[in-house]
């Protein structure tokens, strides 16, 4: 059960980093070009929001693998 909880983990992160990736690749086209992007201001945004909660919660899964425990 473990290892299904790791590989589930690996997979979150995995599609955090995706997310990350297409929205900085989005908001840096839309910061060249503003008016060429269909999503308008307030959906990206709120997109942005979304993948802000997406990389803290990533975070706090990977850093809960790399605590070191007090014997």
């Amino acid at each position: 059960m473990k290892s299904l909880k790791l590989i589930g983990d690996i997979f979150f992160v995995f599609c955090t980093v995706i997310l990350t990736t297409v929205f900085y690749t989005t908001l840096k086209e839309k910061i060249e070009k503003p008016n060429f992007k269909n999503l308008d201001t307030t959906g990206f945004i709120i997109f942005g929001i979304i993948v802000l909660g997406l990389i803290f919660i990533s975070f706090k899964i990977v850093s809960a693998y790399f605590k070191k425990t007090k014997i």
